[in-house]
């Protein structure tokens, strides 16, 4: 991995002439995600930069593909293991429920979904070869686990060059803003969180999380500005209630600004309203050059990913407490595919193993994981919503 300044200096294809190109749009996250994963401080060298990755892929590879391989397990093999987990957590939600028969069987029957939704889906895509039966099988064997897989800060890592004190400065008129805003919303509407330092409003509006939408401030500008003008496009459009939203509590060096969460009771056309208003009232010089390196772009500094809502509600009927965010499936999805290219390149006894010759293999491997996580390569939508953007972010696009 070669010394870099930093990726927002290359930053992505600019925007229209990715649209121009026939690349998956999970190939241009991957892509984004190995500039991220190549940059590193003053305190690594380059080699052993690149000595901790592949140290950490060879280990990852060998919890996670050489048991599969050594063990023989067939995919029947993990579905059974899979079941017995959530057959386990079932019988413990019916002993804590015990007397409310409709309720138990309304979760059983929703497990029971679950269970033929992930086992269908799965042994689909082996079947009609749009995956490898090996990436099936590390993919299901990992996925109680994708919290705790891949490195989930240096995807979220913003490296724009500024330093600690110009970052302290700005932050401090940042949190003059975001204390402004977060005094206006009754108590009710609003909560910090403590263990993140995140402030939430909204987050009673209600409804299942389907999207997110990643506003990214450019940190050498002026963030506390680009909060300002979210707030005012909220009151301009009436939907500062409406609307379920967090700020980082102080200026963070990550891609996130502003993160919004889109519910199925949002309405597509409220949501179109209130970021053309935040485009209005923001120049595009006060927004990030480089888009948050998992989402799909729509606009300078604003990216649209979904929630990985199929993914939790799987890890709930195992009884895993680790549900995940949609960064932390991109970052196992990641370390999953480099740990499968580099099983593939020692099998070939390839010499000099190094990032760069891993990733055409992890880039075949990553589109097959997002693939497994139910999600549409080409568009990074998931399946469920019809595996393509909404409306509004075609339009905000267009902008």
């Amino acid at each position: 991995m070669e010394r870099r300044t930093s990726p927002s200096q290359v930053g992505n294809i600019e925007r229209k002439e990715a649209a121009k190109t026939d690349k998956r749009q999970s190939q241009r996250v991957f892509d984004n995600i190995y500039e991220q994963l190549k940059y590193h401080n003053d305190l690594t060298t380059p080699e052993k930069h690149v000595e901790i990755f592949l140290q950490e892929i060879s280990d990852g590879a060998e919890r996670h593909v050489d048991t599969i391989e050594s063990g023989g397990l067939k995919n029947v093999q993990i579905f059974d293991e899979i079941w017995q987990m959530m057959d386990k957590n079932l019988a413990e939600y019916a002993a804590a429920h015990q007397g409310n028969a409709s309720r138990i069987e309304k979760r059983k029957n929703e497990v029971v979904d679950t269970y033929q939704k992930l086992t269908t889906h799965v042994n689909t895509l082996v079947a009609r070869g749009a995956v490898s039966p090996l990436a099936a099988k590390v993919f299901l064997r990992a996925l109680p686990n994708f919290k705790h897989i891949g490195d989930y800060n240096a995807i979220v890592s913003n490296t724009e060059n500024i330093s600690a004190d110009v970052l302290k400065k700005k932050g401090e008129a940042f949190a003059k803003v975001e204390e402004e805003i977060f005094a206006k919303y009754p108590d009710e509407n609003k909560q910090v969180a403590d263990n993140f330092g995140w402030l939430h409003f909204n987050t009673n509006v209600g409804g299942k999380v389907k999207n997110r939408v990643y506003i990214s401030a450019s940190l050498e500008q002026a963030p506390d500005q680009v909060v300002r003008a979210w707030d005012e496009a909220l009151v301009e459009t009436g939907l500062q209630e409406k609307v379920c939203f967090k700020l980082p509590y102080g200026l963070m060096k990550r891609f996130e600004t502003i993160i919004i969460y889109l519910t199925d009771k949002t309405k597509d056309q409220d949501v179109e309203h209130l970021l053309s208003a935040f485009i209005k009232h923001t120049p595009d010089s006060l927004l990030n050059d480089k888009d948050m390196p998992t989402g799909v772009p729509i606009h300078r500094g604003i990216t649209m990913a979904p929630e990985p809502s199929n993914i939790n509600t799987f890890l709930e009927c195992i009884g895993s407490e680790n549900t995940i965010s949609y960064n932390n499936l991109m970052a196992a999805l990641v370390q999953l595919a480099f740990e499968l290219s580099y099983r593939d390149a020692k099998k070939s006894n390839l010499a000099d193993l190094n990032p760069k010759i891993l990733k055409p293999g992890a880039a075949v491997y990553f589109d097959q994981m997002v693939a497994l996580a139910g999600i549409n390569p080409d568009t990074m939508v998931p399946n469920v919503q019809g595996g393509q953007p909404p409306e509004w972010a075609k339009k905000i696009a267009s902008l």
